[in-house]
């Protein structure tokens, strides 16, 4: 099954697709946003300072009492995930989301691995929109998302209202002991940094990260491989000086690069240098089956492994079919890297 997003073709619909972007790519700048906003007020004497003081106790307060990510996710998660109001989005994107085989068994539980990352995490935007029940109907995964999020404000509110969870084993396992499937991007931060737009390879993270598919054959979901093309050209990437990047990623396992983008901010670019649109695709593998094994079984790490090597054999193979259509070139290859030690 395949679904295409067309940009459009007049002013009013091309604003559109450009101003939703704009907001949605830069949640990370809503603090910023708000912030501004509350001086302004401030300083025209529209709001007292004690009040604004109050407001924002008041909002650390729920921060650090209502948690979420680690249980029952926002009651409307789903209609602000899959509403059709965000399919702009896509369109900016010139989005293709294609679905090898079959639908998938709404009844049964499924782990999505994604790859790769990406600067911005563009691929996230494959999990969202009217596309995806369309694509699985039935089938409605939550993000695992790593726990700093939930503490920073704007990516916190983002989150949240999109279902996401705690991407901790101790979470995730719980969350799917009670039902839930799973979204993920295994090759994380290093995979993000590995990014690069002018290199005919693409990173992938995740020669020697198998706590994925533990979690996975542990809970018997079965593996479905997701290939993101195009996010590599969407935006550049400005390092942190060497010991900033040692404490951000080792210390608070936050990302040590700064996306640099559209206008300087967020917004990913959606042309080449050239002028060409970039079109940005999503490619869903028909699921690998698991076998649920407890990981006291002596077969277990053996199993593990021959899965992960299936996994990653699925990956190849998708980006091998697809990279032309895309806009790789013919010796543009993928290339599996291993985690580096913190």
């Amino acid at each position: 099954m395949e679904i295409v997003f067309k940009r459009s073709d007049n002013v009013v619909g091309w604003f559109i697709e450009l101003a939703l972007s704009f907001v949605i790519w830069n949640y990370g700048l809503w603090l910023m946003w708000i912030s501004c906003l509350c001086v302004v007020l401030v300083w025209g004497g529209a709001v007292r300072v004690g009040t604004l003081v109050v407001v924002v106790a008041l909002y650390v307060l729920q921060m650090l009492l209502w948690k979420p990510q680690i249980g029952k996710p926002f009651k409307y998660w789903k209609f602000v995930l899959f509403n059709s109001l965000l399919d702009p989005i896509l369109s900016y994107l010139g989005a293709t989301l294609i679905r090898e085989g079959p639908p998938l068994d709404p009844t049964k539980q499924y782990m999505f691995a994604w790859a790769p990352h990406g600067i911005l995490g563009l691929c996230r935007m494959g999990s969202a929109c009217s596309s995806w029940q369309k694509l699985f109907p039935g089938v409605t995964p939550r993000w695992a998302s790593f726990g700093a999020a939930y503490y920073i404000p704007g990516i916190r509110e983002f989150s949240l209202a999109t279902g996401t969870m705690d991407a901790s084993r101790k979470v995730m396992e719980r969350q799917i002991q009670k039902g839930d499937s799973v979204h993920l991007i295994p090759g994380g931060i290093q995979e993000m940094m590995a990014t690069d737009g002018e290199s005919t390879q693409t990173a992938i993270v995740i020669k020697n990260r198998f706590g994925f598919v533990e979690v996975a054959v542990e809970g018997g979901l079965s593996l479905v491989p997701v290939f993101c093309f195009g996010e590599k050209w969407t935006s550049h990437k400005l390092m942190f000086p060497k010991f900033l990047q040692s404490v951000l990623h080792t210390k608070y396992r936050l990302s040590s690069i700064l996306p640099i983008s559209r206008f300087y901010t967020f917004l990913p670019y959606d042309r080449y240098p050239d002028g060409r649109y970039i079109n940005m695709g999503w490619v869903f593998g028909e699921p690998i089956p698991v076998q649920k094994m407890a990981s006291s079984d002596p077969k277990f790490r053996e199993y593990v492994h021959k899965l992960h090597e299936t996994y990653v054999k699925h990956l190849e193979e998708i980006f091998e079919r697809h990279k032309r259509r895309f806009g790789y070139a013919k010796e543009e290859t993928v290339v599996f890297l291993e985690v580096k030690k913190r």
